[in-house]
């Protein structure tokens, strides 16, 4: 199982990657939902913003999570400075 990850600029949608779902993600997903009050399901949808990304992988490194997929997946978004968010689609 995989949560997929894709960055929506207008009608543009880019795949970005996915993340293998294991424990660990899913606590440190919960824990991002509780801090911020943005539930991030990972067997559903989400949708975060860039900045909301960067403070999920700033609580990643706080918490000894590995953050190399994360910062990889934030740093393969084509057009940052273009207003969109990042999809997030469980299974």
């Amino acid at each position: 199982m995989g949560l997929d990850i894709y960055w929506q600029a207008g009608q543009k949608k880019q795949y970005l990657g996915s993340l293998a779902i294991d424990t660990p993600l899913e606590d440190l997903l919960y824990a991002y939902g509780q801090t911020t009050g943005i539930p991030v399901d990972p067997y559903g949808k989400a949708r975060l913003y860039l900045t909301q990304w960067q403070k999920l992988i700033e609580m990643a490194q706080q918490r000894g999570y590995p953050t190399n997929a994360l910062q990889e997946i934030q740093a393969g978004v084509s057009s940052p400075e273009t207003e969109g968010f990042l999809i997030l689609l469980g299974d």
